[in-house]
């Protein structure tokens, strides 16, 4: 495990940390899902550093518990055991809850993202869902899986898409308000953008007028039939923001018949 050495900054003790396991930038940035980009600034001292990103950097690092704590000082966060025992008692709380809403929205699709946009977990209904987009029975879903690479990564899901845009602004315009008000979600548009640059750059705009809903609408031409449907995304947090509201549940609903008969098929 690394031990860091003395230094002044969070930029200074990264990059003593990344020489001393031997990784280069794209190394390190690899093992934390963050960008080469992102590291460099973070060294020099041009960004400044999340909570959840310095644990993901010490993680990567393979640090010690001094270690850690020596990166969590210099940016900017202390660490308080309290809460980190409460985030996991009520985590465990949150994921029991998670479990069975999953299972009683059963025909429905229904999916779970971490604060990222991450799909960290589905129902069997949303698994035979992607079957059913794809044409393919033998689709194997490892997650978690970025919902944003699902969505715009696939040509086989931009092509069902009715309104692809309308989507992916929904999408966007809410990563870009939690980027103003927490660390969850720092840095998340940039390092988006710059896995897709197939999306239009337009669409990465911040719209100040944009009125996000909880309530996304998508319909879908699925080999010459419309599917309408809408998903209703569910924030699961506490008062004391002990991790719980890092976890969003999109409960997905049919709108038509088409919709209402494909979902029957999955009781």
């Amino acid at each position: 495990m690394v031990k860091f050495a003395e230094a002044e900054t969070f930029g200074h003790i990264l990059k003593a940390g990344r020489k001393i396991v031997g990784l280069s930038q794209a190394a390190l940035a690899e093992l934390a899902n963050t960008t080469t980009r992102n590291i460099s600034n973070l060294e020099t001292g041009k960004t400044t550093p999340t909570r959840v990103m310095v644990k993901r950097l010490a993680k990567a690092l393979d640090s010690n518990a001094q270690s850690y704590s020596e990166l969590m000082r210099a940016g900017g966060f202390a660490y308080d055991s309290y809460t980190d025992e409460k985030a996991a008692e009520y985590q465990k709380d949150a994921q029991l809850a998670v479990d069975l809403l999953l299972e009683r929205h059963s025909p429905y699709p229904a999916l779970v993202l971490n604060r990222r946009y991450d799909i960290i977990q589905v129902n069997d209904s949303f698994r035979r869902g992607i079957e059913f987009l794809l044409g393919s029975v033998d689709t194997e879903l490892e997650l978690p899986l970025s919902l944003f690479d699902v969505l715009f990564g696939m040509q086989s899901f931009n092509d069902i898409f009715i309104e692809l845009e309308k989507t992916a602004r929904f999408l966007i315009q809410r990563v870009h308000r939690e980027q103003l008000n927490n660390e969850f979600s720092a840095n998340l548009i940039e390092e988006i953008q710059e896995k897709l640059p197939n999306i239009p750059k337009a669409w990465w705009d911040f719209d100040a007028n944009y009125q996000p809903s909880p309530n996304l609408r998508t319909d879908l031409n699925i080999r010459g039939e419309v599917y309408e449907t809408v998903g209703v995304l569910h924030s699961i947090g506490s008062p004391h923001d002990y991790g719980g509201n890092s976890t969003r549940v999109i409960l997905s609903y049919p709108l038509n018949d088409a919709a209402k008969r494909l979902f029957s098929m999955w009781e």
